[in-house]
């Protein structure tokens, strides 16, 4: 299980953003499985080597479920279902990190909803906000516009 998808994901996190994992992962808006918190927990105590010998599918089953014969099935839903979460956290916490975005996505959803009065107005805030920081987002831009072009 160490060079699986979902290991290797969780390596790359540091420990902060496996902190925040686990809180998101404890969210019921975004998790209902408290069987999936208790893989995620025991998974977690191995971070940041997870030890093949101490991550095994088998292993990993019988910390939470005990005395049950072991289900490879239920084991593939669990990793299933945390590499899913584990791709949200992410989503997530990259859309909280650009508040230029998050900005943009707001107004289209009033758009959307067509709430007029709301949308004029965060157009009105988000317009003055650009053209107060526009240099800075220019340079974000041309950084990340230059950082694409040397990755390929």
């Amino acid at each position: 299980m160490n060079k699986s998808r979902l290991v290797l994901t969780l390596k790359s996190f540091t420990p902060e953003e496996l902190k925040r994992l686990g809180e998101f992962l404890n969210s019921p808006y975004f998790n209902k499985s408290k069987t999936l918190v208790k893989f995620y927990s025991e998974l977690k105590k191995f971070y940041p080597e997870f030890p093949e010998e101490k991550i095994s599918k088998e292993i990993l089953y019988r910390k939470l479920f005990k005395d049950k014969e072991y289900n490879e099935q239920v084991m593939k839903n669990l990793i299933s279902d945390l590499n899913r979460l584990c791709r949200d956290f992410l989503t997530v916490e990259i859309t909280r990190a650009d508040s230029f975005e998050n900005r943009l996505n707001f107004l289209r959803q009033m758009i959307l909803r067509k709430t007029d009065p709301v949308f004029f107005s965060e157009l009105k805030n988000f317009e003055t906000e650009l053209k107060k920081n526009f240099g800075d987002i220019r340079k974000k831009f041309l950084l990340s516009v230059s950082a694409r072009r040397s990755q390929d």
